[in-house]
C-alpha cells in the first residue's frame, strides 16, 4: 500500500512541476508612448530579452493584472479602458475598448484594480465617478457598466486598492477635497458585498494621495502623499501606526512585497527605497534614475523588483546575497543590498505603471494538463 502511495504522489508531482504545466509569469510595462511591453521573467537576466508590444494611439496611463491572471487591464488618455486576454498570450486578443456612451470617462489620475477574486475591475475618473464593471461581461461587443457612484465635492481620485479581511472584501479609495483655498486628502473604505462605504478617514491636511497599497497579510494600508511622507495604517483599527519620511518630493508608488516583510517606495525625487515592515525603518535606498519614479512592483516570488520612471527605463533588481560576519557569502538572499540586474530601454517616453502577473497558463497548455491530469488519474485507478 506505501508503495501504491509513493507512485501516485511521484505520478501526480510531474503535473504540478512548473516545467511539465507550461504556465508563465510576465512583466508588463506600459508608457506614455503608447506601448505597453510584455517579458517573461525568465528573460529579465538576459541583456536584450525577449518582448512582445501591444500599441495603441494613445498614451497608456495605468496597467493591472487580474488576480485569476485572465486579463490584463490598461487605462489611456483619451478615456478608453482596454482588456487584454492573457491566456491567448497576448496575440491579437479580442481587445474590449469598454467605454459606455453614457458615460465620460475623462481620466485626471487614472486608476484602476480588480477585485481579489477577480469577478470586478473598479476605476475612477475625472468626474469624481467610482466605476464598477464585471469580468464576465468583457467579452460582450459593447459591456456595460455595472455600478457607478459619484462622490460630491472631490477634487481628485487617487488609485484605488482592494484587500480581503476578515472573510470579505474591502475597497479604498483615496479623494481629495477642496474647500476654498484648503485641499485635504481623505480614504474611504468600501465593503464590496454592499457596495458601501464603512469608514472615512481623514489622513492630511494641504497634501494629496498619489499612491496606495494594502499588504497581502491584511495587516497594512501604506498611503503616498505629494508632500513626500507615507503613512502607515494599522487595518485591525484603521488607525495611524506611524508615518515614514526620507524621500524628499511626492511618493508616486507605493508596493508591500507578497510576504509583507517589505514595502517599497518610488518618488518623484528618483530614488526608490526598501522600508523594513517589522519596524518600519529604511534598510536601503536606490538611485539609479535620471527621473522620477513613477511605478514599483514586485515579482510573486519577491526575487525581483521593477522600478518604472519618467527616464523612459524600467530597471531591474534583484536580492543580494547576504554575507556572514566574516564576509563569507550564504545562499540566503536578502533586500538590504539588492542588485541591479537589468534595464529595459525600449520605451520612447515615460514609463507610467510597471506589474509583475501572477501565473499564467495559456489555453492549449492548460487543455492539456486538464487531460494528462485525467489519463494519469485514470491510469493510477487502474493500479489500484
Amino acid at each position: 500500500m506505501i508503495k501504491k502511495l509513493i507512485f501516485i504522489v511521484s505520478t501526480l508531482s510531474l503535473c504540478l512541476s512548473s516545467t511539465f504545466c507550461g504556465y508563465k509569469q510576465y512583466l508588463a510595462t506600459a508608457s506614455t508612448d503608447g506601448t505597453i511591453n510584455i517579458y517573461n521573467i525568465n528573460q529579465l537576466k538576459n541583456k536584450k530579452p525577449r518582448k512582445k508590444t501591444l500599441k495603441e494611439t494613445e498614451a497608456f496611463t495605468d496597467i493591472a493584472f487580474s488576480p485569476d491572471g485572465k486579463y490584463l487591464a490598461s487605462i489611456l488618455y483619451d478615456s478608453r479602458i482596454i482588456i487584454f486576454k492573457t491566456e491567448e498570450d497576448f496575440k491579437k486578443l479580442t481587445l474590449q475598448k469598454i467605454k459606455n456612451k453614457k458615460e465620460n470617462l475623462n481620466f485626471d489620475r487614472p486608476c484602476l484594480a480588480f477585485s481579489p477574486d477577480s469577478k470586478y475591475l473598479v476605476t475612477c475618473d475625472g468626474n469624481n465617478k467610482i466605476i464598477i464593471w464585471k469580468t464576465t461581461n468583457f467579452a460582450k461587443p459593447h459591456p456595460k457598466i455595472y455600478k457607478t457612484f459619484k462622490e460630491k465635492n472631490v477634487e481628485t481620485f487617487s488609485p484605488l486598492k482592494f484587500t480581503k479581511t476578515k472573510k470579505k472584501y474591502s475597497l479604498a479609495s483615496g479623494f481629495d477635497i477642496l474647500r476654498g483655498f484648503t485641499l485635504s486628502a481623505k480614504i474611504q473604505m468600501w465593503e464590496t458585498n454592499k457596495w458601501k462605504p464603512f469608514f472615512t478617514l481623514n489622513v492630511i491636511e494641504g497634501s494629496s494621495i498619489l499612491s496606495m497599497a494594502f499588504s497581502y497579510n491584511g495587516k497594512y494600508l501604506a498611503i503616498g502623499l505629494s508632500n513626500s511622507k507615507i503613512k502607515i495604517l494599522d487595518l485591525s483599527d484603521l488607525k495611524p501606526i506611524t508615518t515614514l519620511e526620507g524621500h524628499n518630493r511626492g511618493v508616486a508608488s507605493v508596493e508591500f512585497s507578497h510576504d509583507s516583510k517589505y514595502l517599497a517606495s518610488g518618488s518623484k525625487d528618483r530614488t526608490t527605497k526598501i522600508w523594513d515592515t517589522e519596524t518600519w525603518t529604511l534598510i536601503t535606498t536606490l538611485k539609479k534614475h535620471k527621473k522620477g519614479v513613477t511605478s514599483v512592483a514586485f515579482s510573486i516570488d519577491d526575487q525581483y523588483l521593477a522600478t518604472g520612471s519618467r527616464d523612459e527605463t524600467t530597471k531591474i533588481w534583484e536580492k543580494g546575497e547576504k554575507k556572514t560576519w566574516r564576509g563569507k557569502k550564504t545562499p540566503q538572499k536578502t533586500w538590504k543590498k539588492p542588485k541591479l540586474i537589468n534595464t529595459l530601454k525600449n520605451h520612447t517616453d515615460d514609463v507610467t505603471s510597471v506589474v509583475f502577473s501572477p501565473k499564467i497558463y495559456p489555453l492549449k497548455e492548460k487543455e492539456m494538463r486538464e487531460k494528462d491530469i485525467t489519463e494519469r488519474i485514470g491510469f493510477i485507478s487502474e493500479k489500484l
